[in-house]
């Protein structure tokens, strides 16, 4: 079973709504679960089961907009990684916050930032060691971005990404960033050209 429940208030120009979860270890379905608990790290770091809840605010004008949504959620029967699922793994917990804001500038120039740190146990499979671990991990993700509209057919864009990855188990840090501009054409309402250029 599956279930979410998501009440909504609207007040221009604020916007909030509270979302409850809660999905067994057996829900499946190929377009995602909806409402959930989302991590930076390979899917199977957490189990298919969890429930929870999100927090959430977005306030929205002419030339300003701004969210926040908070996350916290459980999973009450984490299972392990062995196909017979006799290596199971301790309850955890898991929460998280997304944070963006967009602002326009002037009618031709946009800029955008985004932030989400997600904090949640990870299983550590380290190569010749015979004992899985489960480690505290913390993942931030900033996004600093521009956006330049000289004319309605045309769009100038460039955008910086970085990523923290600290486990805090082990007290280290990884650290990953990318680069992308891209110039984008429409000659034409139904034929849009795009050249984009990315560096990591």
């Amino acid at each position: 079973t599956a279930w979410t429940v998501t009440p909504m208030f609207r007040l221009k120009p604020v916007t909030a709504w509270v979302s409850f979860y809660d999905y067994d270890p057996e829900f499946f379905t190929r377009h995602g679960k909806g409402v959930a608990f989302g991590i930076f790290a390979p899917p199977e770091n957490l189990t298919a089961n969890q429930k929870g809840i999100v927090l959430g605010t977005e306030y929205n004008t002419t030339r300003f907009r701004s969210r926040i949504n908070y996350y916290v959620a459980t999973f009450p029967a984490a299972v392990g990684t062995d196909p017979d699922g006799t290596a199971s793994l301790q309850a955890r917990d898991a929460r998280g916050i997304y944070f963006e804001n967009e602002y326009a500038a002037t009618r031709q120039l946009k800029l955008y930032f985004r932030v989400r740190e997600d904090r949640h146990d990870k299983l550590d499979e380290a190569p010749g060691d015979s004992v899985n671990k489960v480690v505290d991990t913390e993942v931030q993700n900033f996004r600093y971005q521009a956006t330049w509209n000289p004319r309605r057919e045309v769009r100038y864009r460039v955008r910086y990404e970085s990523k923290y990855a600290d486990s805090l188990t082990y007290g280290t840090r990884d650290f990953a960033y990318y680069l992308m501009g891209e110039v984008s054409y429409r000659p034409t309402n139904t034929l849009k050209l795009s050249a984009r250029y990315y560096y990591y």
